[in-house]
């Protein structure tokens, strides 16, 4: 992945440059970084059970970030307003993720990562 170093002319960047081009564009809006990177190799065969395991996996944590992040602080159990509370703070103290679901969904995932074994 390269970093790109913009004008301050420039706000950002983003998208592809063209639609034949294989190289698309994309600015984190917190830090201001622009990363270009490159879809390569689609796999065009059926998925090994590896896979698919790993797709449940992630998809297990990308609801529970969701449920993190829509949790209120009226909600019956506030197990998720609680996280929701603490990762907040600790969102606020980094500055490598831009947005606070990623971060989220991040910290969901390697805790049912580390449940797993």
């Amino acid at each position: 992945m390269a970093k790109i170093k913009t004008s301050p002319f420039i706000d950002g960047i983003s998208g592809k440059a063209c639609q034949h081009s294989e190289y698309s564009y994309r600015t984190n809006k917190k830090t201001g970084a622009v990363y270009s990177y490159r879809l390569c190799n689609p796999s065009e065969g059926g998925s090994s059970a590896d896979q698919v395991a790993a797709r449940s996996l992630f998809s297990q944590a990308a609801q529970a970030a969701a449920a993190v992040c829509k949790a209120t602080s009226s909600d019956t159990p506030a197990t998720n307003y609680t996280k929701q509370v603490a990762y907040r703070a600790q969102f606020n103290n980094q500055h490598k993720c831009g947005s606070f679901y990623p971060f989220v969904l991040k910290k969901e995932y390697a805790a049912l990562v580390a449940a797993q074994g």
